[in-house]
């Protein structure tokens, strides 16, 4: 008789459920990394502003200009801000979807330990049940040549 797991179907599950715990994590690393760039992009911009700020001043430039500079600073720091608050709440997303892959990766574990236990077992009987079998098989031939007189003992 073959080996069957009786739990074998909770297993696939569990296997199934660990599966989609990791693609959440993939997405949400993605989402992660793609405000983590959208950030330093936001970062570049001010460094360009500042940067424009310094040649305007030495160019002459009128101070609608560098109100204007100034007015557009504030608006990437301001938004700067706003995808930083985004990016904590991903990676509070990102790190509840690890724990979630850590939580579904551990219930897979031990049904799997479950089974590896459960089969070893089952190969410990098997090996039993045929050394069982070769020893009455033995006993059987031993008793028929008994039985018929052919039997010698060997002293």
């Amino acid at each position: 008789m073959a080996f069957q797991f009786k739990l074998d179907a909770l297993l696939r599950l569990r296997r199934s459920l660990e599966r989609q715990q990791e693609l959440l994590l993939v997405a949400s690393n993605y989402e992660v990394r793609q405000m983590q760039q959208r950030i330093s992009n936001v970062e570049d911009w001010l460094i360009a502003l500042g940067q424009e700020d310094g040649r305007s001043m030495s160019a002459g430039t009128t101070a609608a200009e560098l109100q204007f500079n100034l007015i557009l600073k504030s608006a990437f720091s301001k938004h700067k801000s706003e995808l930083q608050k985004q990016l904590l709440r991903l990676e509070t997303v990102q790190k509840q979807s690890r724990a979630a892959l850590e939580e579904a990766r551990r219930k897979r574990e031990i049904l799997e330990n479950l089974r590896d236990q459960q089969f070893r077992v089952y190969r410990m009987q098997q090996a039993r049940d045929e050394q069982r079998a070769i020893d009455d098989f033995f006993l059987m031939r031993r008793s028929k040549r008994e039985a018929r007189g052919n039997y010698r003992r060997d002293t």
